[in-house]
């Protein structure tokens, strides 16, 4: 099943979405205002509502009521397979 997932959205992922994922992969969960740092408010915005939608990062609450953003397996999946084609 992930294999089929994969496919579907190695054919619609964005350059934008696999530099954070990568990101994600070398730091570890990153904060929502790192990655509208890197990318900016409104780029930031949609890179993570992409990745979000598809499945790729998962959202974990802190108590003090700000999230980080952390890779999936989906997530994993898709950049190893990714570097792959390259």
């Amino acid at each position: 099943m992930i294999s089929d997932q994969t496919e579907y959205v190695l054919k619609r992922i964005q350059l934008s979405d696999l530099k954070l994922l990568q990101l994600i992969v070398d730091q570890g969960p990153v904060w929502h205002g790192k990655i509208k740092n890197i990318f900016g408010k409104e780029s930031g915005k949609l890179v993570l509502l992409r990745l979000r939608s598809r499945g790729l990062v998962s959202p974990i609450r802190h108590p003090n009521g700000y999230y980080q953003y952390d890779i999936s397996k989906l997530g994993l999946e898709v950049l190893e397979r990714f570097k792959e084609r390259d």
